[in-house]
């Protein structure tokens, strides 16, 4: 006769959610090879999570509002295969927004439920908050989800993709970083900015 007793870990490694925007304009090619955005995010979600073997990986979508499509997990292969499913939302739909406080709060929520000593959300987007404004004080601000997830121990970590906003002409109105910035440096995190692949595959 035989028992299976399952062993831990060999070493314990983080929880890590990435937030991934898919607001219309992660449509925009300006990072230097005609790549849409969203796929730029998403090769590099996909290579930082393989770097990772060790920590519970999952992926929040969002743009006006924010999904939890995968949770965290050491099952790496699912977590890819429901990152390459992400879709944009269709343009100057209704969902078309860029929620950042709502997708950090969810984010939070998740990672609140965490054992792990260790909680990191890595934000990708390509834009402003757009969301909660003064018009919609109903909706939670990134500055506000920020404080909650350093109320809980959680570092986020902000990579911008592109040039800035895109416009009419073609041209792109640079984006103001100051929140964003804001979010990282009140959870003890770090702000990217991507402009192009090259940099965006840089960031680690």
């Amino acid at each position: 006769p035989t028992q299976r007793l399952p062993l831990p870990p060999e070493r314990l490694g983080v929880d890590l959610l990435l937030c991934v925007d898919i607001s219309s304009s992660m449509a925009a090619t300006d990072l230097g090879d005609a790549e849409p955005r969203l796929a730029a995010a998403r090769r590099f979600a996909a290579s930082f999570g393989q770097g990772r073997p060790a920590d519970r990986l999952g992926c929040v979508r969002f743009a006006r509002f924010a999904d939890l499509i995968c949770p965290p997990t050491l099952d790496h292969a699912a977590f890819a295969t429901l990152l390459e499913r992400l879709q944009l939302v269709p343009a100057d739909g209704p969902e078309d927004a860029t929620g950042i406080g709502a997708a950090l709060a969810l984010a939070a929520e998740v990672l609140q439920r965490s054992t792990s000593k260790s909680k990191v959300i890595v934000l990708l987007t390509d834009g402003e908050e757009n969301l909660a404004t003064t018009a919609s004080p109903q909706e939670i601000a990134p500055l506000h989800a920020a404080q909650w997830c350093k109320q809980l121990g959680v570092r986020v970590h902000t990579v911008v993709v592109g040039k800035g906003s895109p416009q009419p002409d073609g041209s792109f109105l640079p984006l103001d970083l100051t929140t964003v910035q804001q979010v990282s440096a009140t959870t003890g995190g770090r702000c990217y900015t991507a402009p192009d692949t090259a940099t965006l595959a840089a960031v680690q």
